[in-house]
């Protein structure tokens, strides 16, 4: 009578084809891991990036709707509103919870891209030298502002890159960025000056805006 012993553990040939399949486990697992942190990583991104665009369109719009066109009379034959606008900046006044602004919105070149910013002094601060400073948006492909209306010597409206020396707010601003990223877009942003120029046009404290024509 033959008796056979019974044999325990795993052969080598099974370790290694279970070695083999724990580590295609592994690496399955560490790459859906890695998959879904990029996931996670861009959709913050683009959170953060879509954040600051609306933050920066509502300050940008806000800041504009409110001009103030302050009148100038240099001279009997030279008047103008303070408003100076290139396709790179612009500096104008508008109406804030603290009366009167100069505001100074400008892309400024860097060496990671463009900075959208804008510089503001209040009345109440006139005497400080140095504005404050808010970064808008920064590392843009590029940004650019037009002015939409009938300059001095025009018979029509017509979009324009700059908007100096006028005797009237231009009707429409319109101001364009290019994102860094496809995942965030800014979508044109046109505004709408609440009032025009006015000879008579005196700012009104309790109202915040000017009572002339509008």
């Amino acid at each position: 009578m033959i008796v056979r012993a019974e044999q325990n553990g795993f052969t080598l040939l099974e370790l290694l084809v279970s070695i083999t399949l724990l580590a295609f486990l592994s690496l399955a697992v560490v790459s859906g891991l890695r998959f879904g942190s990029q996931v996670w990583s861009k959709s913050q991104t683009a959170n953060v990036d879509s954040n600051a665009v609306r933050s920066a369109e509502s300050w940008i719009g806000r800041s504009l709707v409110r001009l103030y066109p302050k009148y100038v009379v240099a001279s009997p034959t030279d008047s103008f509103v303070t408003f100076d606008g290139t396709s790179q900046q612009m500096d104008f006044l508008s109406t804030s919870d603290e009366g009167l602004a100069q505001v100074r919105l400008e892309g400024v070149k860097t060496a990671s891209g463009v900075t959208l910013q804008a510089e503001q002094i209040s009345d109440v601060a006139a005497s400080r030298v140095t504005p404050d400073t808010m970064v808008l948006l920064h590392q843009l492909n590029a940004v650019e502002f037009a002015y939409y209306g009938i300059r001095a010597g025009e018979k029509v409206p017509a979009w324009h890159q700059s908007w100096q020396h006028e005797r009237s707010l231009p009707l429409l601003i319109r101001i364009r960025a290019a994102m860094p990223r496809p995942s965030t877009s800014w979508n044109e942003l046109v505004v709408r000056p609440k009032i025009a120029a006015d000879v008579s046009c005196n700012f009104d404290a309790v109202t915040r805006f000017c009572t002339g024509r509008l």
